[in-house]
This record gives structure tokens, sequence and C-alpha cells, in this order.
């Protein structure tokens, strides 16, 4: 790609070449900085998750123990808001849950450690150096790279977003049921 610049001591514009694979790199930069924010965000919603849930599941059965042995209707809210945090922090395990499998292919990704951790140092830098020799190789790899790890946090979200509607829903129903029978027995 060419630019003009003035060059103030000649006067005329000067023709500056810039590198080729500048764009191409800030690209990559981007999208990694990117996917590893929003896996570092996914990561700390399901921590936040897991920790609130299992506050919640502490206070309940601490608290609502005595009250279920002298009035059994207090019951059902209180199964339901278990059962609500127990999903809602299953799905959030789920979320956060490390993934190191191999494709179905049995390809070995060598820019991600879970699929060449099996290989050894010198084989892996063998085959390092032979996919940096084809420029067209290597940006396939760093492409198909970007989309796996890509789907990897779409899964996080999808897990992430079951569990917080789970809670959404399961945590309001089971205090409304709650305050309606308690409620109906004053």
């Amino acid at each position: 790609m060419l630019k003009n610049v003035s060059n103030a001591n000649e006067g005329s514009p000067k023709k500056v070449k810039r590198k080729k694979g500048g764009s191409v790199q800030t690209v990559y930069k981007t999208l990694l900085t990117n996917l590893v924010r929003l896996t570092r965000i996914a990561d700390q919603k399901a921590a936040l998750m897991i920790s609130v849930n299992s506050i919640i599941i502490s206070l309940v059965l601490s608290f609502m123990f005595g009250q279920i042995r002298e009035n059994h209707i207090v019951l059902l809210p209180t199964v339901i808001l278990n059962v609500t945090c127990i999903l809602a922090i299953t799905y959030s395990i789920f979320a956060t849950r490390p993934n190191t499998k191999k494709s179905k292919n049995d390809e070995v990704d060598l820019l991600f450690f879970g699929h060449f951790s099996d290989l050894n140092k010198t084989d892996y830098i063998s085959a390092v150096k032979e996919l940096m020799a084809n420029e067209e190789d290597l940006q396939e790899k760093i492409i198909s790279s970007i989309h796996s790890q890509g789907m990897v946090l779409h899964k996080k979200y999808k897990y992430l977003k079951t569990g917080y509607n789970i809670f959404m829903i399961g945590f309001p129903i089971s205090v409304i049921i709650y305050f309606l029978l308690m409620t109906s027995l004053f």
C-alpha cells in the first residue's frame, strides 16, 4: 500500500511504502486480545455465579432447616431455590471446565497447548519451523486457531447464559412462592 507524504525539505510529495503484514498482525493481535479478554470475563462471571449460589445454598440450608421441621409448607420454595442454585452452579462449572481434546480428524494444532503438549520438544520445534516456512499455511493455522478459540468462547457464554437464565427465573419464583405461602399462613 502506498501513501503520499509531503517532505518539508523537498517540497514535493514522496511515496512511502508500508510493510505488507503489519495490518494482518494487528488484526490477529486484536482478535486474540479480545478473545482472551472475553474469556477472562466469562470465567469471572462463572466464578461469581458459583460463589453467590454456593452462599445462597449454605444460608438457605442453615436458616430453613429448622423452619422446614416446624412448617412443612416452606419445603417447596426451599427445594426450588436449592435446585435453581445447583443448576446455576453446574452450568457455571461447565463454562469454566477446560477442554483440551483434539479435533475429530486428530489433527494437531501447533498453536494450542492442549494439542502440542503431547509432542516432544524436538518434534514440536521441527513442526513449527515447517509451518512457519509456508506463509499461507501459517496464516491458515492462525485463522483456524482463532476460530477454534472463538467456538470455545461461544460455548462458555452459552453455558453462562443458561446458568444465568435458570437463576433469573428460579430465584424469583422461589421467593414469590415463599412469600405467598407465608402471607397465607398469617
